[in-house]
């Protein structure tokens, strides 16, 4: 099992309508370290501690501000947050198998994203998977480089 945690400071205030960020899990081989599609769960928190998003990859579940951004694969998966609303939270992804090999890892990506003007709908598209998501922003958003984990690995 995986567990990745991120948290975006709520201090740094929001400008404008603020588009969803992104939250994913992926692994380096879907085939030594494959996610388990059934089993990614997100929840999120606000800065008072009350759950305002969650997601389970198991039966659709969902509920606040969280939406999927990238389906579930062996190889990854991925989820829009509203930071307006959530400020923390987890990824928890099982796996169906894990690999001793260092070089091979599981990763948490988040992206931040804020923009001054109106935009239609989240702000982006994401694409990949293994080995990383890809996002491509829509016109106007502004955003910072990804933020990736270092990996977890199991020693032997």
């Amino acid at each position: 099992m995986f567990v990745g945690y991120w948290e975006w400071d709520e201090n740094e205030g929001f400008v404008g309508r603020d588009p969803y960020d992104f939250v994913g899990v992926y692994t380096d081989n879907k085939r030594s370290m494959p996610i388990d599609v059934d089993g990614v769960v997100i929840q999120g928190w606000n800065g008072l501690g009350d759950e305002e998003a969650y997601f389970d990859t198991r039966t659709d579940k969902k509920r606040g501000k969280v939406a999927l951004a990238k389906r579930a694969t062996d190889a990854g998966v991925g989820f829009w947050i509203n930071d307006r609303y959530v400020t923390n939270g987890t990824i928890t992804a099982v796996l169906e198998k894990v690999t001793t090999n260092k070089n091979e890892r599981v990763y948490l990506q988040y992206d931040h994203s804020w923009t001054s003007t109106s935009i239609t709908g989240i702000g982006g598209n994401v694409s990949g998977g293994g080995g990383g998501f890809n996002i491509t922003w829509n016109t106007g958003v502004k955003y910072l480089n990804p933020l990736t984990s270092t990996g977890e690995y199991w020693k032997g």
